[in-house]
C-alpha cells in the first residue's frame, strides 16, 4: 500500500514539473515563432520548401558550415547545432548566428551554411514534435517514452552512473555533455532524482 502511494505520488510530481516544462516551452515557442514570421518569415518557407518534410538527404546529414572565421567538419557541425538545441536557440537566431539570416531566397539557398541551417530546423521541429527526444535502447526515443523510462529509473534507484551510461554520457567532459543528442534527458533525470530523494527524505511532506 505504501508502494502504491509513493509510486501515485512520484507520478504526480512529474507531471506537475512536466507540464510546468512544457508551459515555458510552449510560451517560448510561441514568441520566438512569432519573431520569426514578423522578422523573417521566408525562412521557414525555403526550408519547407526545400523538402523539410521527407528523410534526410546525405548532404544535410553531412552538413557542414563556416562559422565564427573557421570551417566545421560534419562532426563539428552537429555538436555546435546539437549545442544551440540543447539550449533552445530559434532558428532565427540560427540563422543570424550562420549569416543566411534577411538573405534573398537564392542567395540563402546557395549558401554555403544553407544544409546546416535545413538540418537544424528539422531537428527543431522533430523536438518540438517530441519525435527524438533522445536516443538510447532501441535507437530515438520520443519525449513521452524517454520520460517514461526515467521514472522508471528513479523508482528503480538506478543509480547516476547507470544511468548515464544508458545515455551514453558517463564520463563526458562538461563541454562533450552540451553537445550531447541525450544532455536534455540527462538532466530531467538529475531533477526528478534529487525531488524524489527529497521527498523519500521528508516522508513525502506526511506528518
Amino acid at each position: 500500500m505504501r508502494l502504491h502511494r509513493n509510486v501515485l505520488v512520484l507520478v504526480i510530481v512529474m507531471l506537475a514539473i512536466a507540464n510546468a516544462l512544457s508551459s515555458t516551452t510552449g510560451a517560448t515557442t510561441s514568441s520566438e515563432n512569432a519573431l520569426s514570421f514578423q522578422k523573417n518569415g521566408h525562412i521557414t518557407r525555403f526550408l519547407r520548401s526545400n523538402h523539410l518534410d521527407k528523410d534526410d538527404t546525405n548532404e544535410e546529414r553531412a552538413a557542414t558550415m563556416n562559422f565564427a572565421g573557421f570551417l566545421r567538419d560534419s562532426t563539428e557541425t552537429r555538436q555546435w547545432l546539437q549545442f544551440w538545441f540543447n539550449k533552445g536557440e530559434s532558428v532565427t537566431n540560427v540563422a543570424a548566428k550562420l549569416k543566411v539570416y534577411n538573405l534573398p531566397q537564392n542567395t540563402a539557398i546557395s549558401h554555403e551554411n544553407w544544409n546546416a541551417l535545413v538540418k537544424y530546423m528539422r531537428m527543431t521541429v522533430e523536438g518540438k514534435a517530441g519525435k527524438k527526444y533522445a536516443k538510447f535502447g532501441t535507437g530515438y526515443q520520443t519525449e513521452k517514452k524517454t520520460k517514461e523510462m526515467l521514472m522508471k529509473w528513479i523508482l528503480a534507484d538506478d543509480s547516476i552512473e547507470s544511468v548515464a551510461k544508458t545515455l551514453k554520457v558517463l564520463d563526458l567532459t562538461e563541454h562533450q555533455l552540451k553537445v550531447h543528442r541525450n544532455y536534455n534527458a540527462f538532466m530531467t533525470f538529475l531533477t526528478w532524482r534529487k525531488e524524489w530523494q527529497h521527498m523519500r527524505a521528508t516522508n513525502f511532506g506526511i506528518a
